[in-house]
């Protein structure tokens, strides 16, 4: 995909955003922040992991690096353009 694509998509995504009251923030969380939520969870007794409101999925991501290859990640996005965003960004994982 063309940079050009990439970037018109993402204008087009933040457009639609800004006119959604539940979208809480257009920033992406911080790795600091990241580390610091996912620090606290115990991978290693975690099959399941569910997150609501994964945005654009920067934590789904550091979710997805730290857990076990057959923990499930189930993430709940009410926003019909972050869940298409987030359909189309994890598409080939199982």
């Amino acid at each position: 995909m063309s940079a050009i694509i990439i970037v018109m998509k993402n204008v087009a995504l933040l457009l639609h955003l800004l006119k959604d009251k539940h979208v809480a923030s257009f920033v992406p969380t911080s790795l600091s922040v990241i580390c610091k939520i996912c620090d606290r969870i115990d991978f290693s007794n975690s099959h399941v992991l569910i997150e609501y409101g994964p945005g654009t999925g920067v934590i789904t991501d550091e979710l997805q690096k730290r857990s076990q290859k057959n923990a499930r990640i189930i993430a709940i996005e009410q926003n019909q353009a972050l869940a298409i965003h987030l359909t189309e960004k994890y598409r080939d994982d199982s």
